[in-house]
């Protein structure tokens, strides 16, 4: 009798729990099933409202439907991807040289350095004033290219007042045009 006792109570304990309310099998786990009879999938809001499937990561399915590349803005406001990195295409649509105002406002690549074109458009020398007014190269030194636009002969006062060079040394040609003799009254 005792057996027969314990085989109708395992029974109808297996019997209450094998059957739901509405008399449906239940997927196991809480709330699998969605209210209008299909499945959920795995996690948190995985189905949207319109019935598809989220792309996994927040924000991932665009307004339009589109999925967005990944990363912060990369998808531009006219659809077309963005180059990598900050301010990568011009306003135009161009692709900018890498560097900061690689590209001139004409269009040009900027040669590197700072100034490295003339308000012309020719290259300057480089070093600092090597292109005269007039667009000549300066010879390098400081004030090299004399008023009248003659090479200066190096040294300081090298060019006399008549145009004709000095002889090297203090007071080396006389008044009246001769070269003195080297010492002190060499010329009597």
């Amino acid at each position: 009798m005792k057996t027969k006792l314990i085989l109708a109570l395992t029974l109808s304990v297996l019997a209450a729990n094998t059957y739901a309310a509405d008399g449906s099998s239940h997927t196991p786990g809480a709330y699998r099933v969605a209210a209008d009879g299909y499945d959920k999938t795995p996690g948190a809001n995985a189905v949207a409202a319109d019935g598809y499937d989220k792309t996994p990561g927040a924000n991932a399915v665009a307004a339009d439907g589109y999925d967005k590349t990944p990363g912060a803005n990369a998808v531009a406001a006219d659809g077309y991807d963005k180059t990598p990195g900050a301010n990568a295409i011009a306003a135009d649509g161009y692709d900018k040289t890498p560097g900061a105002n690689a590209v001139a406002a004409d269009g040009y690549d900027k040669t590197p350095g700072a100034n490295a074109i003339a308000a012309d458009g020719y290259d300057k020398t480089p070093g600092a004033n090597a292109v005269a007014a007039d667009g000549y190269d300066k010879t390098p030194g400081a004030n090299a290219v004399a008023a009248d636009g003659y090479d200066k002969t190096p040294g300081a006062n090298a060019i006399a007042a008549d145009g004709y060079d000095k002889t090297p040394g203090a007071n080396a040609v006389a008044s009246d045009g001769y070269d003195k003799t080297p010492g002190a009254a060499a010329i009597s």
